[in-house]
């Protein structure tokens, strides 16, 4: 939440300019009274057609450069996929964003795996993360039910252990 101070043709990080909002942040974190959060019961009543909609509507894309779309990248793992392994490893020692986020928002992380989850049609899942993030590992087994099927696969700090292949090794034994 905050004020809008612009709008305009902005540098995207493809490349690209992209029309663009600036909103000044407020630090209030107030929603949009238009905006109403879906509950638990709601979410798990959303077929997994519904859910990838919602997914495509808001626009969620990956974090890298690339800025791959999500609902994209999902669809192309439904009936193909038996493991998904969310990747919180962080080999470079100043890196430390998912360390933060996992916590900060270990049950909005749940959650979300849990909605990946559905979609993919999975009963269990992984998420890898660096033994040198004992706080995040902590909040995070403190979020998970044991019924989900999601467990916390800590992990020695090494480089270059959040790179995909090695990360799917660590956890899996399988090569990729």
């Amino acid at each position: 939440s905050g004020k809008v101070k612009s709008v305009g043709a902005m540098a995207h990080t493809n490349g690209s300019t992209v029309m663009s909002v600036v909103i000044e942040n407020d630090h209030q974190g107030t929603l949009c009274e238009e905006i109403k959060p879906r509950t638990q019961e709601e979410v798990d009543k959303l077929s997994d057609t519904q859910l990838m909609d919602i997914i495509r509507e808001a626009g969620i894309v990956g974090m890298g450069g690339a800025t791959f779309p999500t609902h994209v990248k999902l669809s192309s793992g439904l009936g193909k996929v038996d493991t998904i392994i969310v990747n919180v490893s962080e080999c470079e020692p100043y890196i430390v964003a998912d360390d933060r986020l996992c916590q900060e928002y270990p049950d909005e992380m749940i959650k979300g795996l849990q909605v990946i989850m559905k979609i993919l049609n999975l009963n269990a899942a992984h998420i890898g993360i660096e033994d040198n993030k004992p706080a995040a590992v902590k909040a995070l087994r403190r979020e998970i039910d044991p019924q989900t099927g999601i467990q916390v696969d800590v992990l020695p700090a090494k480089y270059p252990q959040g790179a995909e292949k090695q990360l799917i090794q660590a956890i899996t034994g399988q090569p990729d």
